[in-house]
């Protein structure tokens, strides 16, 4: 089976995903920008096997995922004769028409498959419900990241095959545990540790994590990993609180470092909230955390519940008090903590590692281009048979 995936900025971690796929049989090329190019094939990361090649390509607009496109036709694809054209772009993007076009001209024959992380039915411009109009009338398939996203697609009037199936994991051969006493005696950290990794931004609800700590004993301490423009602010509030020296700052760091700070947490906290235009769309930091076996704390927005499962504690977003029981539950209770690192662990490994992300992939393609479908993978993303 032919593929041709065309991808957004790619990371070593993300792309092995894809050598998995062709571990399936799969002979796959894959369109990536120059920048991803250079990162997949320098000397210390490059990974080549023979049913894969890397098409390298300048992406104009690069920063504007709405906006992106590639300065290319593609017209190699009338040789190469795709079975599967997968395009790692949401349907209303100017990318996911484009792919459209390219198919029309040069493998006509190809399943279009899109891929949609939107889980708010926002409101549409004109453009935007033009661009929809034509790539959910071809997409044969669209895979769906979350569940809400399957009543936002079928609210724009899409009728087709909807995958409820992230296609981005985690890394395992990165995110696994680590010893965790080295990075504490090297931050001068002590006590319970709730961290948190990603952007300090206002959606990420991390005031409300702040807060949360006043409720808690005096030597649990909040370890915030990453920047933004909320990193004054919440400075600025920990230090009214007189938290000052129980709320700890690290800035950002590279990815390859991540797994060590995931790994000296006691737990990891996800605490975002729901804006008018934005709500949780996965959380891969959940699944990283999970990898390095920390249990995870989550609000109820968007899909961090059905990320979480059943291998960590969700709380109610916006609620402080229910948040700081949910943490002191943690802290008072060891046993917990060690049953929620295990199931999240195994559920890491399993539901959501690169391998089985690129194995299922590759038997919904398969199901796709073969006009077999398989039950499983192929169903509408509505059923409870079809969760990641």
């Amino acid at each position: 089976m032919r593929i041709v995936l065309i991808v957004p900025e790619y990371t070593i971690g993300m792309q092995r995903k894809v050598e998995y796929l062709c571990a399936e049989g799969c002979e796959v090329r894959q369109v990536v920008s120059m920048r991803t190019h250079s990162i997949l094939t320098a000397p210390a990361s490059d990974r080549r096997f023979a049913n894969h090649a890397l098409v390298p390509v300048r992406v104009l607009r690069r920063q504007d995922p709405h906006r992106s496109m590639l300065a290319s036709t593609l017209h190699w694809m009338r040789a190469f004769s795709p079975d599967v054209l997968a395009v790692e772009w949401d349907p209303d993007t100017l990318m996911a028409l484009q792919a459209l076009i390219v198919r029309r001209m040069w493998a006509p024959r190809a399943k279009l498959v899109l891929h949609s992380w939107q889980n708010i039915p926002r409101a549409l411009s004109r453009r935007v419900r033009f661009i929809l109009s034509r790539t959910l009338r071809a997409a044969d398939c669209i895979l769906c990241a979350n569940r809400e996203g399957v009543s936002v697609l079928r609210g724009w009037g899409y009728r087709g095959r909807i995958v409820h199936q992230p296609w981005i994991g985690v890394d395992t051969a990165l995110f696994y545990p680590r010893e965790r006493a080295a990075l504490r005696d090297k931050l001068r950290l002590r006590g319970f540790l709730v961290g948190y990794v990603g952007r300090l931004v206002p959606e990420k609800g991390l005031d409300q994590l702040i807060l949360a700590l006043a409720q808690l004993p005096e030597d649990v301490h909040c370890v915030l990993v990453g920047g933004g423009n909320e990193r004054d602010r919440l400075k600025g509030l920990a230090a009214t609180r007189g938290l000052t020296s129980r709320v700890h700052f690290v800035g950002e760091i590279d990815h390859d470092s991540m797994p060590e700070y995931l790994s000296m947490f006691d737990t990891l906290v996800l605490p975002s909230r729901t804006t008018a235009v934005w709500k949780e769309q996965f959380g891969r930091v959940l699944i990283e955390g999970m990898a390095c076996r920390v249990p995870i704390v989550g609000s109820d927005s968007g899909a961090i519940p059905e990320v979480i499962g059943s291998a960590g504690l969700t709380f109610r977003e916006g609620d402080i008090n229910n948040l700081a029981e949910r943490l002191h539950a943690l802290y008072r209770s060891p046993e917990l903590c060690g049953e929620l690192a295990q199931r999240g662990l195994e559920q890491a490994t399993t539901t959501y590692s690169q391998a089985h992300i690129g194995a299922r992939l590759a038997r919904v393609y398969r199901g796709l281009a073969f006009v077999q479908p398989d039950e499983e993978c192929c169903m509408d993303a509505s059923s409870p048979g079809n969760q990641p």
